[in-house]
């Protein structure tokens, strides 16, 4: 370890790593739920077809699918603090392209740079806090990004409806650019984050370091290692796919269900947003108590059998439907938080960020196809039928996800971990 890089361990410490890597989810929560509430005015203004509307709020999950797997990757092989400190840059150029689009190709342009940048920073991010957490809260800090994921959220939800009060239907170009000074402040803040310390006691010490890119994909898919990486990826994949839509399109369907009015449908997705927030805050008590595994089949469980529900109430009351969709996504709020630690937890230092972007980039990718397929399909099948069929996808997810079975990684430090899953023949937890 480099005399500089002692130097600014001791100028900020772990708690000041892990609350500036948090604020990346904030980033991600603010900026992915304020395009929502421009949405509602960017189809006016710039004169947008069905199938534009769907692509500009999905292009910004195929950037992070593609910033998620090159970053990842790339954190592994020049440094945690490396790639944190430069990654947010990409945000910056593609919100101010964003705000000044005047084409729909411009927009649409502008959001896939910012989904590298969100991309990007999520599997740094989490990296990070994991490997600076001490190993009895680790569950709990990583968890929560879920918890500042919504509270971006909830943020840009107040902004926008500030926004829209002073300027009305201009106020989109303001609500984009608005994540911009976030992102300043969030870079400024990261100058002084130090290297990871496991990242560099493992390229010091550890022979195969310089063979990793060689490495990496079998280190991965070992016998010990690979169940925990599809577990992982299945479910960011699925809660990604069921949240996304309901999320990004929750000012837009209120409308359409009879909750009309600008500031009605913004105040309302504000208003989820916030209680989302609440219920991901009461998982970081759970999360070092309770199992990994258990915590997420469970809560996947619960939103299951609910999605069966709003499906059979679809076409009904509009409050009733509202009132489903806000409680069956709560558990999905505590089995995020659950899976952020799983992401990271069960891999060696050397490929613990390629591991993490795998399953970020999975969960980008379920992002992508639901809000690109949500406007169509709503339109060919109604709410019911969609609903249903998206009910029938969690419960496959969920048959496999049983099967699948991990190790626990509650509580355990890292070392052990890795030691640990190196080993084939070492027992997986019981269901």
């Amino acid at each position: 370890m480099t005399t500089d890089t002692t130097a600014t361990q001791r100028r900020s410490g772990p708690s000041y790593t892990i609350v500036v890597a948090l604020l990346g989810a904030f980033l991600d929560g603010y900026d992915l739920v304020i395009i929502s509430g421009a949405l509602l005015f960017i189809k006016a203004d710039l004169h947008l077809s069905p199938g534009q509307v769907g692509w500009v709020a999905a292009t910004a999950f195929a950037g992070m699918v593609v910033g998620a797997l090159v970053f990842g990757w790339l954190t592994d092989h020049i440094g945690r603090a490396g790639a944190f400190g430069f990654v947010l840059a990409l945000f910056v150029v593609g919100s101010l392209v964003s705000a000044l689009a005047v084409t729909p190709l411009m927009l649409i342009a502008g959001r896939a740079i910012v989904g590298l940048g969100i991309g990007a920073d999520l599997p740094v991010s989490t990296t990070l806090i994991a490997e600076s957490a001490p190993r009895h809260t680790r569950g709990s800090m990583t968890g929560l990004m879920q918890v500042f994921w919504f509270a971006g959220a909830t943020c840009s939800g107040l902004i926008g409806l500030g926004m829209y009060a002073l300027l009305g239907a201009d106020s989109w170009r303001w609500m984009l650019a608005s994540a911009i000074v976030i992102a300043a402040i969030v870079m400024v803040l990261r100058q002084r984050v130090p290297e990871s310390t496991r990242w560099v006691k493992a390229h010091h010490t550890t022979p195969a370091a310089t063979a990793v890119p060689r490495q990496t994909w079998s280190i991965l898919f070992s016998p010990g290692i690979r169940a925990a990486l599809a577990f992982s990826c299945l479910f960011w994949f699925l809660v990604t796919i069921r949240g996304a839509g309901y999320n990004l399109y929750t000012p837009t369907f209120l409308r359409e269900i009879g909750l009309s009015g600008v500031t009605v449908s913004l105040g309302l997705s504000t208003i989820v947003n916030l209680v989302n927030t609440l219920a991901a805050l009461i998982g970081v008590y759970y999360l070092d108590r309770i199992g990994r595994r258990r915590i997420i089949l469970w809560c996947w469980a619960i939103p299951t059998a609910l999605t069966f529900v709003l499906a059979a109430i679809s076409g009904g009351n509009a409050i009733a439907m509202f009132v489903m969709i806000c409680v069956s996504a709560l558990p999905l709020q505590i089995l995020a938080m659950a899976l952020f630690a799983l992401s990271v937890e069960p891999f060696p230092t050397l490929v613990r960020g390629t591991a993490q972007s795998l399953s970020s980039a999975s969960g980008k990718a379920g992002g992508f196809i639901a809000v690109l397929a949500f406007p169509p399909l709503l339109a060919a099948l109604g709410w019911q039928n969609m609903t249903l069929t998206l009910a029938a996808i969690m419960t496959a997810g969920l048959i496999i996800g049983l099967l699948l079975k991990i190790p626990e990684t509650r509580r355990r430090s890292l070392e052990s971990l890795e030691h640990d899953l190196a080993q084939p023949s070492r027992p997986a937890e019981a269901p």
